[in-house]
């Protein structure tokens, strides 16, 4: 049995706004106050593909929604969104288990609200999942999505687009996989900055990190990258800045090759 992060190619819709799903997609159940909000391109005559992230949470269309929905109906709860020519659905997944097996995994916990920040490396109690199609931890309601074997089977089967697996753990090699905490981190030189210095840099064209994100400028246009466990990076333009960057101890880093930009 293997267990992957559900992550996307890229992203290629903007849901303008945020504060409407801003903590919302926790594991409960929203059907009763969601009000269908408008969605739209980044690009107009950008690629389009049958699934993405929309701000962490994942995004059906119609061909991937008919595709999947009797494989995960029992474990999501699909919401419409608005878009005038296409059929899309926010994919609220409500099946929580709690799973992963601390005393194996590798742990990045803040000490002062007993809290785990990161996850460096990932064991599960597999006798907890054996029946699992696609769930969340407890550990970390707000972005990370968890699916198996069967689910990436059935998405390959069908030819859906969008969809990315970053494989992290396998039940058959109990070494599987072993990360290096610092593999995650990005590298760094030279003195702490506040935030608002810092970017003075960004806009100078260098790149800043707080070690777990990184900032620079690809032309006129600002991009957040965060490392995932395989070792790349996710890109994504910012509709706002996140208000615990400003609470961050930054660097002047390398700038990195943007791809997989959403």
């Amino acid at each position: 049995m293997k267990i992957y992060l559900l992550l996307n190619i890229e992203g290629f819709l903007n849901l303008p706004d945020y504060d409407y799903v801003r903590g919302k997609f926790r594991g409960n159940s929203v059907k009763d106050i969601w009000q269908a909000p408008q969605v739209e391109e980044y690009k107009k005559k950008g690629k389009k593909y049958d699934f993405c992230h929309v701000y962490d949470n994942p995004m059906f269309n119609d061909k991937a929604m008919k595709a999947l929905h009797d494989l995960i109906k029992d474990d999501v709860e699909v919401l419409p969104y608005l878009h005038p020519k296409d059929t899309y659905y926010a994919i609220n997944v409500l099946n929580v288990i709690d799973c992963l097996d601390r005393s194996m995994a590798v742990l990045d916990i803040d000490e002062k609200y007993n809290v785990v920040r990161n996850i460096n490396k990932y064991t599960f109690h597999e006798e907890r999942i054996e029946h699992a199609i696609i769930f969340k931890i407890p550990e970390n309601l707000r972005s990370e999505i968890f699916v198996t074997d069967i689910f990436k089977e059935k998405v390959e089967q069908a030819g859906l687009t969008g969809f990315r697996f970053a494989e992290i753990w396998d039940s058959e090699n109990e070494y599987w996989p072993i990360h290096d905490p610092k593999a995650v981190l990005f590298d760094f030189f030279g003195m702490p900055m506040n935030y608002s210095d810092a970017m003075k840099l960004v806009y100078e064209g260098k790149a800043i990190t707080s070690r777990r994100a990184i900032i620079q400028m690809d032309g006129e246009q600002l991009y957040i990258g965060n490392r995932t466990l395989v070792g790349d990076v996710d890109w994504g333009k910012p509709i706002y800045i996140p208000s615990g960057f400003l609470e961050m101890d930054w660097y002047e880093t390398h700038k990195l090759k943007i791809l997989n930009t959403k």
